[in-house]
């Protein structure tokens, strides 16, 4: 990806990941704990976020520790645990999760970052949200995560 498409993705970055923001800000108020619904719509924004900074992969070194970065940013910012380690890379399918991010399939890593959150609260049962350790199968039919799959389905149709 030359220097320009790399200005033009980050642009469109931005603008996504503050409309995202937006919503989930819109959807659960400050201090509030999510529900299930609102949690896998967090970790499905996590996930997005995630996967397109390895997409477009803007620096010669560091992407995988800026992916994360923003990963865990976005999760704490919704009172759960930073559940992403920097190092070493995360394991149960991180590699090939961010491989799929590469050709634009953020999914996996939803997949991956539902089973990292839950090893997480599995060693630290007191951070565990809404003392519930199960986020698997956290999908939901409420406003929230419609939203979400929504915009997500709308800005990248081929995911």
């Amino acid at each position: 990806m030359d220097s320009r498409s790399v200005a033009t993705e980050l642009a469109e970055f931005e603008k996504n990941i503050q409309a995202l923001i937006a919503l989930l800000d819109a959807m659960l108020p400050i201090g509030r704990q999510p529900n299930k619904d609102q949690l896998a719509a967090i970790i499905d924004v996590c996930a997005w976020a995630h996967s397109e900074w390895i997409r477009i992969h803007p620096f010669a070194n560091g992407n995988g520790r800026t992916a994360r970065v923003w990963a865990d940013s976005i999760v704490v910012r919704y009172g759960l645990p930073p559940f992403v380690r920097f190092r070493p890379r995360p394991g149960v399918g991180y590699v090939e999760a961010s491989m799929k991010a590469m050709q634009g399939d953020w999914k996996p890593n939803a997949v991956v970052f539902r089973q990292l959150l839950d090893d997480f609260t599995k060693h630290n049962p007191k951070m565990t949200p809404n003392g519930d350790t199960s986020t698997r199968n956290a999908a939901g039919s409420l406003p929230t995560i419609l939203a979400v799959s929504t915009f997500l389905a709308l800005t990248h149709p081929n995911s």
